[in-house]
């Protein structure tokens, strides 16, 4: 397998049940492999020496290619992403601690984290690969990809209100179902092949909804275009996960209106600078995501010659990317150094290096990216990167004066009654129809299906090491 080793001792309790539930299944998926390679050997036998038919050899060949094909796809993907499945199994841990999802203990909790990640890894992995047989499919009505469906259904990002479809936006809440789109926190500009080596994998898939964020429309641009980005603010709660604010980037945005509020009202960018991000369950963007794009958007301002703070801080560490690639981007897009507080905590060391073509291909890609993002505003001279009224940066006193203003208890309140209180008047919004409605008319909901969480009991055979960075 080829992933980062470094001595066990040095990861987090949660992140070493992690890897050892990992190993676990691995192992489970060779085994299962290994019987696979068996049973065909078996049936050719069989029917070399006369003792089954043609049509019988192919019935169970097709059995078997079908449970081996899902087998060497889980395989595939914990060798390929070994390290972002352990991140994204943390991240999920920590969601389902936040809403307090029943379990016995914490390994059913990592067991679940596990199923839930690679579900999707899975649905992930055919997505990418229809992409370049036949394109993303559009849906006609809406518009959207089958990928921005997911994502808001991952979110509980849709709902019917006055027989009216709306979207939630993870910053302004709830709109009309067009008015809603979802962000890409890597540019869609940039494949996976640029940033696999920056994120320490063999392979990164970006069609994921751990890569995007269902935002209103024109807040999904700006977070396209660097022009908003997030910061994360530790929770009250060491058990949880971090709290994501939006931080306005381009100042020249600050007074410009970009949707309607239920009243009327005009909303401005300013009036999202500072907003924590709500989301509906225990689902999260992916932190390495997340910082790769707080690090571009704070590159392009520096490449454009905007003021930016050296001591900058990014509060909430974990090995995200690669020391070099990301120094090397830092280079490339600005002309100079990316400020060593800003990233020490964050980065892992690679002991083998890629082709020079593989960072180079990125760094291209990402001033290309600057160029595109410049047109975007119409001045695109007005960049600040990252400003908080009354206080210029995110030094370790600008990270506490964002905390003293974003109130993190009462926001995590103020989360669980927002969606208390929607789950409430939804239900009662649809009894009052029910009642209005023929007895004979029968609601119609979205069966989300549910895989089986039995994990398969393989023969016994040698425990594989494989470690992980915290």
């Amino acid at each position: 397998m080829a992933t980062d080793s470094i001595p066990p001792k040095t990861l987090s309790p949660l992140m070493a049940r992690i890897a050892d539930y990992i190993t676990l299944r691995l192992n489970e998926q060779e085994t299962a492999f290994e019987h696979y390679i068996a049973c065909q050997t078996s049936l050719r036998e069989q029917l070399s020496m006369g003792k089954i038919t043609q049509a019988t050899y192919n019935k169970e060949m097709d059995m078997l290619d079908d449970a081996s094909a899902d087998t060497m796809l889980e395989f595939h993907i914990i060798d390929k992403q070994y390290r972002l499945l352990a991140q994204d199994m943390e991240d999920e841990v920590l969601g389902m601690r936040a809403v307090g999802t029943p379990c016995a203990g914490e390994d059913e909790l990592v067991e679940k984290a596990y199923y839930s990640v690679v579900r999707e890894a899975k649905r992930s992995e055919v997505l990418w690969r229809q992409r370049f047989d036949q394109g993303v499919v559009q849906n006609k009505s809406n518009g959207r990809t089958e990928l921005d469906g997911r994502v808001l259904s991952f979110y509980d990002a849709v709902r019917t209100m006055h027989e009216q479809r709306q979207a939630h936006c993870s910053l302004t809440g709830w709109h009309p179902d067009e008015e809603v789109g979802v962000a890409r926190l890597v540019p869609g500009s940039i494949s996976s092949e640029q940033v696999a080596f920056l994120f320490g994998a063999n392979q990164v898939n970006l069609v994921n909804w751990k890569n995007c964020i269902p935002l209103h429309k024109s807040l999904a641009q700006a977070v396209e275009c660097g022009i908003i980005t997030f910061v994360p603010l530790p929770p009250s709660d060491v058990n949880q996960g971090p709290i994501w604010t939006c931080i306005l980037v381009d100042d020249d945005f600050r007074d410009r209106a970009f949707a309607k509020a239920p009243d009327g009202k005009q909303i401005t960018y300013r009036e999202v600078h500072g907003n924590p991000l709500i989301f509906h369950n225990h689902h999260r963007p992916a932190r390495r995501f997340l910082f790769f794009h707080f690090v571009i958007s704070y590159l392009r301002a520096q490449s454009l010659d905007f003021p930016v703070k050296p001591n900058i801080v990014w509060p909430v560490p974990g090995r995200y990317v690669d020391r070099e690639s990301i120094q090397m981007l830092a280079r490339s897009m600005s002309g100079g150094e990316l400020p060593e507080l800003l990233y020490k905590e964050m980065v892992f060391e690679k002991t083998e290096r890629p082709a020079d073509y593989a960072d180079v291909a990125l760094c291209l890609a990402m001033r290309n990216w600057i160029r595109k993002t410049v047109e975007v505003s119409k001045n695109g001279t007005a960049c600040v990167i990252p400003k908080i009224e009354g206080d210029g940066d995110l030094s370790a006193e600008g990270v506490a004066k964002i905390s003293s203003d974003v109130d993190v208890e009462m926001i995590e309140a103020a989360m669980q009654e927002t969606t208390g209180n929607e789950d409430e008047t939804q239900r009662s919004e649809e009894q009052q129809q029910g009642s209005e409605k023929d007895k004979d008319t029968e609601s119609k909901g979205d069966t989300v299906s549910q895989e089986s969480t039995t994990s398969s009991k393989g023969r016994k055979k040698k425990k594989k090491s494989k470690k992980i960075t915290n």
